[in-house]
């Protein structure tokens, strides 16, 4: 049973003119490949009627020959044979000739080939390195010049020191004038305490009044005013009535209702001052009312 044959194109350039090649146009049923050649050179011969003594078939540079296998879309070229010729063309003889020189030329310089290579990898490493070396009395070259004008620059040195001084002496001064005005508070405070404390502070009231001795006690162990004078052992104690109301602590309650409270309970009573701060938020006088309502009730 013959075996069906694969289509296959081949591409025949002939008298300046370009055939194509179809095996399936062919009557050979056949699939071998010895017969291509021989059926390519008989479908030649019909289109150009040239016979097989004329011309010689070639592919990639290559003469086929009839053991020569070709493959699928390969172009062939058709060279005619010269007259009075040897059954080779003139493109035969130049490539010949270039290939005998290419061997000469590589038989000759191949057992130096290694040798030269390596030459040129340690040629390319002294340009490395030579560069690096430049580079480098390049910087040091900038660095000298830049130590010697600007480092040490005359000019830029007094400079510097002059800035430098100048900083100096305003941190000195700064320092000085803390210090002055921290005296200058200290003694304020100390001379004006009589003056500040009647205006914003406990009241000042006379010795007389409320000098207070260990012989004044009643029988329950406490003064005329109802206080324990233990904590006074023998010593002179100073206190404001407790029954009246101090007038720093009034005006702070006018002008601002929960500080007035705070200044006479302290931060305990700190849920009355955020409810007296919300009242007074609401158009002041109800915040008033209820800070004189909790200091004289």
């Amino acid at each position: 049973m013959l075996q069906q044959k694969e289509k296959q194109l081949y591409f025949i350039k002939v008298l300046n003119k370009l055939l194509i090649y179809n095996t399936d146009d062919d009557n050979d049923n056949t699939n071998s490949d010895d017969n291509i050649v021989i059926r390519i050179n008989k479908f030649i011969q019909d289109k150009t009627g040239l016979s097989e003594k004329q011309y010689w078939l070639s592919s990639g540079n290559k003469k086929i020959q009839k053991d020569y296998r070709l493959t699928h879309y390969d172009t062939i070229e058709v060279n005619l044979r010269l007259k009075g010729g040897f059954g080779f063309s003139l493109s035969d003889i130049v490539d010949a000739v270039k290939d005998a020189i290419l061997s000469a030329i590589d038989s000759m310089f191949n057992p130096i080939k290694g040798p030269i290579g390596d030459i040129i990898k340690m040629f390319l490493k002294l340009v490395k390195l030579l560069t690096l070396i430049v580079k480098g009395l390049i910087w040091l070259f900038m660095f000298i010049t830049w130590f010697f004008v600007e480092f040490l620059n005359p000019y830029n040195l007094v400079t510097d020191f002059l800035g430098s001084m100048s900083r100096l002496i305003r941190v000195i001064m700064i320092m000085m004038g803390d210090v002055i005005f921290g005296l200058f508070r200290a003694g304020l405070n100390l001379f004006g305490e009589s003056v500040f404390t009647g205006l914003f502070g406990w009241d000042d009231q006379s010795k007389e009044k409320y000098f207070k001795r260990k012989n004044g006690k009643n029988s329950n162990g406490k003064n005329d005013n109802g206080d324990n004078d233990d904590d006074c052992k023998g010593s002179n104690c100073y206190h404001t009535d407790y029954r009246n109301i101090p007038f720093s602590v009034i005006i702070s309650t006018i002008l601002m209702p929960p500080l007035g409270i705070l200044m006479e309970f302290g931060i305990k009573y700190w849920i009355n001052i955020i409810i007296c701060g919300m009242l007074t938020l609401m158009f002041y006088f109800p915040g008033l009312i209820y800070a004189l309502i909790l200091i004289y009730c």
